[in-house]
């Protein structure tokens, strides 16, 4: 079954990329340079329809997101651009103008809706409230390719819960914050400041000297304010959690950890300095800046999840706990 498997996922792959090969072979052809403008429409329908259709009948019946056909749409367009002489590229621009974004916007749509599904069968079943962020990452693993789908939370996220997420979220008995004691607030908010400073200084003098460079230059460094203010911002919205048989420990939406309570071996309160190593890690992001008071001891490893889906194994983590003494006793009482 696994050679089958392997053998379906090499058929995916290799058939749309010898499709393509061949048109871009043909359109650097001396035949087709002679026939430009017969043979461009038939080029540009080819890249952008026929071989992505060709793929949706491949991986149909399959478990493959049928948005996968999406980047295959890009590659063909790009494949066009390159290729097709620059007075034939009406179709091209015409598909990159209006059918793309119409994907793009219909995709972000459909997360949404599964999102929102996703929360409301939460609510029925748990009685509880959903966690946004894992709901999002679910739903964008239904519908995007893996690769693509925890990046692409990710950034729906850091959106949410920077701009949009803003209802006060009153903690229930099982939940614990870690920001108001830590330090961590402050510490992003000084950060985040020093790039609005730097960014303006930097924009200055480089516009001195080339100014669409200090152009990119800002808005990349804009694009990364943005990022850390959601994050910081997802730090007040994720709590960590304490369930019957497993312990949640998130760090807004950074860095994250599942682990049976089962798998603690011991808890104990200290703000000692401890050596990160292959099996000891922090729940922070900025790690030896951030202070901790919580040191977890486990079983056996644990995976910790951080940005863009990227895991680290563990035996022992530090943390912070505003109320330290009732999350101790929590734990000791579900784990002796």
């Amino acid at each position: 079954m696994l050679q089958e498997k392997g053998s379906f996922n090499y058929l995916v792959l290799i058939f749309p990329l010898i499709l393509l090969i061949s048109l871009v072979l043909l359109a650097l052809s001396a035949g087709f340079k002679e026939n430009a403008e017969l043979l461009s429409l038939a080029l540009s329908f080819d890249f952008l329809i026929t071989i992505p259709l060709i793929y949706f009948l491949i991986i149909r019946k399959s478990k493959i997101p049928a948005t996968t056909i999406i980047p295959l749409m890009v590659i063909g367009l790009l494949a066009g651009k390159y290729t097709i002489p620059q007075e034939y590229h009406f179709y091209l621009d015409s598909f990159q103008s209006w059918a793309l974004p119409v994907l793009e916007i219909s995709v972000i749509s459909m997360v949404i809706f599964r999102v929102y599904r996703t929360i409301q069968a939460y609510k029925i079943n748990r009685e509880g409230e959903a966690d946004f962020y894992n709901a999002l990452k679910t739903s964008c693993r239904e519908i995007l390719p893996k690769a693509f789908a925890i990046p692409f939370a990710t950034e729906i996220a850091v959106f949410y819960y920077g701009f949009f997420h803003w209802k006060k979220k009153d903690p229930k008995e099982n939940e614990y914050s870690y920001h108001k004691d830590s330090g961590s607030v402050s510490l992003y908010a000084v950060i985040i400041f020093l790039i609005i400073i730097e960014t303006l200084v930097l924009h200055i003098l480089i516009s001195l000297w080339l100014e669409s460079l200090a152009w990119l230059i800002s808005i990349l460094s804009i694009y990364t304010g943005l990022q850390l203010f959601g994050f910081l911002r997802s730090i007040y919205k994720r709590p960590i959690l304490i369930e019957e048989d497993k312990l949640l420990l998130r760090y807004g939406i950074m860095k994250e950890a599942e682990i049976s309570l089962s798998d603690i071996a011991a808890i104990e309160i200290s703000d000692r300095d401890i050596e990160e190593d292959a099996s000891t890690l922090k729940l922070a992001l900025l790690e030896k800046l951030e202070s901790h008071n919580i040191i977890l001891h486990l079983h056996r490893e644990q995976n910790l999840t951080g940005i863009y889906g990227r895991t680290k194994k563990f035996r022992v983590i530090a943390f912070h706990v505003d109320d330290k003494e009732n999350f101790r006793r929590k734990i000791e009482a579900a784990i002796f």
